[in-house]
């Protein structure tokens, strides 16, 4: 009961760092590399313990869970600005080819559906190369990929985000995911993650 009053007084004196649909997120002054992800009492009557589960079962794609109870989690602290940078550089990238003649480059169904949308916020990018990822047929999707490499500056980075988002579609499925740039991060030792399903 200590220890839930501790969490009490965490969270009722401070501003929250993050909140989502369902969660918020505030600091965990016990350790600067966690976080305290407690439930939304207008939205939920607990934590989701199905969320907590999926991260404990894939802590290479999600952030390590510490503890976990009905009303709290503690879980590591993810970096959002480098993938917020490394999300807007990519999306430049792309929204600039939209512009270049299509005569040198070699034709990419990808990069079709990727350009279609002229509204290429940032935060929308990364969501429809998941979607894009998620509906391609996995006998082309290698060398649909590929070729979506070879038209960026950044290759290393850009199959970096491929790989991750290849890996999280193939845990989650057809499952619809909440993708956008604040919902990722780097941990402490610089490994991709996602924040929040």
């Amino acid at each position: 009961m200590i220890k839930l009053l501790n969490i009490l007084k965490e969270i009722t004196f401070k501003e929250p760092i993050g909140q989502g649909s369902e969660h918020i997120i505030y600091p965990y002054s016990k350790d600067p590399n966690k976080v305290i992800k407690t439930f939304d009492p207008d939205e939920r009557e607990s934590i989701n313990k199905d969320q907590i589960t999926t991260f404990q079962k894939h802590p290479d794609i999600f952030p390590i869970v510490y503890k976990v109870t009905d009303k709290y989690a503690i879980l590591d602290k993810l970096n959002t600005k480098k993938v917020i940078d490394e999300l807007e550089k990519l999306e430049a990238e792309f929204f600039n080819l939209k512009w270049k003649s299509n005569k040198k480059r070699k034709y990419s169904i990808l990069l079709d559906d990727l350009m279609e949308d002229d509204n290429l916020e940032g935060i929308d990018f990364i969501g429809k190369l998941y979607y894009l990822i998620q509906k391609t047929p996995s006998s082309s999707l290698k060398k649909e990929l590929d070729t979506l490499s070879s038209f960026t500056q950044n290759p290393k980075l850009l199959k970096k985000w491929i790989d991750f988002l290849s890996k999280l579609s193939s845990i989650m499925g057809q499952t619809e995911l909440d993708m956008h740039a604040e919902q990722f991060g780097y941990d402490s030792e610089e490994n991709l993650k996602l924040l929040d399903i």
